[in-house]
């Protein structure tokens, strides 16, 4: 072993001390051949005397793709695994903490993908030094590497694991050479190139090709390849893995040093153990992996969404599919419907060749094969029929029963009897009404609150089939205002408004209720400071959230728009202690809207196909609207803002100020605040609150903090959230701040509220 290190060493030396010009080519070429083979022989040692050759460890491959954590020791690749996983793997301070492969799996639109956990590697590996050899010999049978750096150690120790991986056969961000290369029994070598070739010539090739001794083949290239091309495809051996370089512990460097980062081709900036950007990195494991999600869609029923078929993009047919889902489809296979961006039509009827796009729906439908039976359900069914087959042959066996009530009252009064029964069934049902929800809204003769509650009273914020009671509350003053909303509540005459209760006593107003929406609260007047308001506020809300406490149906829920909003949820929440946090939140979707609004505007798209936007912090001039992850919905694709925009300037700069200062353009516009885009945001909060966001999307919320993100818990901030049966829950574990918010974050501290 010792000998072939030394030879390896010499001939690196020698190669290290030739000149590379057009002169030493060929001598060059040779050295690189002779030193593939030594590693070669290295890595593959006779198996003589029972040291058999290189293993992997033993880790069963499963999902649908395996992505292999590779770095040098204590640089935070099982903090990784752990936060995206939620798999454990030791995490210590000294190195060679984790000594052998660590499973997890991470579940990510719909596809489950591996990963591993390698020990920290050393220099030489490739030479058999520490564990490396098993390290490597994992992660060549990965999709994808991911090579976990240390961002405050030099940029050097990428170039060393590069090396090791290189020499391991590995290559990384690299397409296989296109080139061909075959034996023969004679003739010689036969070398042609159908492009302009600088780094090969016939001297050359015939020299690396003498050193495997081959004497006989023909060789093509189609691009300008080099002498390492040509010895990677004679070895045959080399395997081509897409590569990402994360940058670990990022909160420890500044800023300007990140920016440069983040702009390096093929690296993504993390902080694993603060949950900064992982979702950067899922994101950009996902474009490496190239995978293709195809949605089933059984015979008669909507697509299957929840559970797509995971194939590779270079293995996506209609028979790939068939062969991922049962190796017998193929022979009952008849042809496929597919919709989606592969074809032209929507369905399109196509053979197993087809090659399938991202997100495609494909029906497969299936050969018949001839029955005696008198009974048949038609020539062609789908592949979901396979799961009915019991079925099936259970309504033979009772249609056969029932053949001599067929002979007399015939096949179609019999079917038009049991449609009859079934929507009269169904109709009985849709006949039972559902309980009236009570919504209090304080503040209701004010402009706000007079936009709102006949947006209430159609159905806008607790859906179409919600019956509601009005609670309307004001101060004494507005009492004749207040009675003139309800008599224009009364005029309406809307379907799903089952009664008003219009007081100026905050007790009545608060008895029962389900829904509180705090508009009420005193104006910021010219010259006051934030210190006035707040002293005004603080007794309007201590009586309030007291009312709601002792008199309110339980489980209330509460949303305040009044400003500071941030603020006022926070007395509410410490004057009503028996009221959960998770049942107090302000309003910041105003502002999530008015961002929403603005990138449709800018690519003019409907503001519908915008999604995920986020609004950080307090409802002030201080929030920052963050479109990293925001994402446009094209035909079936999605793409990032960022992406369609193609203008940072604007994004980071009059974007930002737009949405921050667009309630002081109104005021200045029109003398009053935002009104009825209030009240929209307000039925948008508590619409997807009780009734839930849709899948793959969160919305903008001020909650109370459980301490994600480093925001002290308690505290009323506007986070990304998603709802589900009435709760609300802080996107978590694959979710960072934006950069500038960090920013925000680093130079003014905790939000003041």
């Amino acid at each position: 072993m010792a000998t072939v290190i030394q030879k390896i060493k010499d001939i690196e030396d020698e190669m290290a001390k030739t000149q590379k010009n057009k002169a030493t080519a060929h001598h060059l070429g040779l050295l690189k051949a002779k030193l593939a083979k030594l590693r070669r022989e290295l890595l593959t040692p006779s198996t003589k005397g029972g040291g058999g050759a290189g293993e992997g460890f033993d880790v069963t491959k499963s999902g649908d793709a395996r992505v292999g954590l590779v770095g040098f020791p204590s640089v935070g690749k099982s903090t990784l695994l752990n936060k995206l996983t939620g798999t454990f793997s030791e995490v210590a301070s000294y190195e060679f903490t984790t000594l052998t492969c660590i499973p997890g799996v991470i579940m990510y639109r719909g596809a489950k993908i591996q990963l591993l956990d390698l020990p920290g590697i050393i220099e030489g590996a490739k030479d058999g030094k520490g564990r490396g050899r098993q390290v490597i010999s994992t992660a060549r049978t990965c999709n994808c590497i991911l090579i976990v750096l240390d961002a405050i150690k030099p940029i050097t120790h990428k170039r060393l694991i590069e090396k090791e991986l290189e020499g391991f056969g590995i290559r990384l961000n690299k397409e296989p050479p296109n080139l061909t290369f075959r034996k023969k029994d004679k003739g010689g070598i036969n070398f042609t190139s159908t492009v302009a070739n600088t780094h090969l010539d016939l001297e050359t090739v015939k020299a690396i090709c003498s050193e495997y001794r081959i004497h006989n083949a023909d060789i093509t290239l189609r691009h300008d390849a080099t002498a390492d091309d040509l010895i990677d495809v004679i070895e045959g051996s080399r395997v081509y893995i897409p590569c990402i370089y994360a940058v670990n512990k990022i909160d420890q460097i500044t800023l300007e040093e990140l920016e440069i980062l983040d702009k390096l081709p093929h690296y993504c900036p993390v902080s694993a153990h603060l949950e900064w950007n992982l979702d950067g990195l899922l994101e950009k494991i996902w474009e490496y992996l190239n995978l293709t999600r195809i949605y089933t869609k059984p015979k008669g029923m909507n697509p299957d969404y929840e559970d797509p078929v995971i194939l590779s993009s270079k293995k996506r047919t209609v028979e790939d599919f068939c062969n991922r889902i049962h190796k017998d489809m193929l022979k009952q296979f008849k042809y496929a419907l597919v919709w989606g961006s592969s074809v032209k039509h929507k369905p399109q009827r196509v053979g197993k060749e087809h090659q399938l796009e991202d997100e495609d729906v494909v029906q497969i439908i299936k050969k018949v094969s001839g029955s005696s039976h008198p009974y048949k359900f038609g020539s062609e069914s789908s592949v979901a029929s396979l799961c009915i087959i019991p079925l099936q042959l259970h309504l033979f066996r009772v249609m056969e029963n029932m053949i001599p009530l067929l002979e007399r009252l015939g096949v179609v009064s019999v079917c038009g009897i049991l449609s009859y029964m079934i929507i009269k069934h169904i109709r009985s049902f849709m006949k039972v009404e559902k309980e009236p929800i009570r919504v209090l809204v304080t503040g209701a003769a004010g402009q706000i609150g007079y936009a709102l509650v006949p947006m209430i009273a159609r159905g806008t914020m607790l859906g179409p089939d919600q019956p509601v009671i009005l609670h309307l509350f004001d101060i004494e003053p507005t009492a004749e205002a207040l009675n003139v909303v309800k008599m224009e509540l009364i005029d309406s005459a809307f379907p799903l408004l089952k009664g008003i209760v219009a007081t100026t006593d905050v007790v009545e107003a608060c008895k029962g209720i389900n829904i509180a929406i705090m508009v009420g609260g005193h104006r910021r007047k010219e010259g006051m400071e934030r210190k006035d308001i707040l002293s005004k506020n603080v007794p309007i809300y201590e009586a309030q959230a007291s009312a709601l406490e002792q008199h309110a149906a339980q489980h209330c829920k509460v949303l305040v728009i009044a400003n500071p909003a941030n603020t006022n949820a926070l007395i509410v929440k410490e004057s009503a202690p028996s009221i959960p946090e998770k049942n107090i939140t302000c309003l910041t979707r105003l502002d999530h809207n008015r961002a929403l609004g603005q990138i449709a505007e800018r690519l003019n798209v409907h503001v519908s196909e915008v999604k995920n936007v986020v609004v950080w912090g307090n409802h002030s001039s201080t929030l920052y609207p963050d479109v990293n992850h925001a994402r446009i919905t094209t035909g079936n694709r999605e793409m990032p803002v960022r992406q369609l925009v193609a203008d940072d300037h604007w994004l980071n700069s009059e974007f930002i100020t737009t949405v921050q200062e667009r309630g002081a353009a109104i005021i200045k516009a029109r003398e009053r605040s935002s009104a009825f885009s209030a009240a929209s945001a307000a039925c948008d909060h508590v619409h997807d609150w009780i009734l839930g966001t849709s899948k793959g999307t969160w919305v903008s919320m001020g909650v109370c903090s459980d301490g994600s993100y480093g925001i002290e818990p308690g505290l009323i901030y506007s986070f990304p959230v998603t709802c589900r049966k009435g709760q609300w829950s802080i996107v978590q574990g694959n979710f960072l701040p934006p950069r500038k918010s960090l920013q925000f974050l680093f130079v003014f501290g905790k939000p003041v509220q």
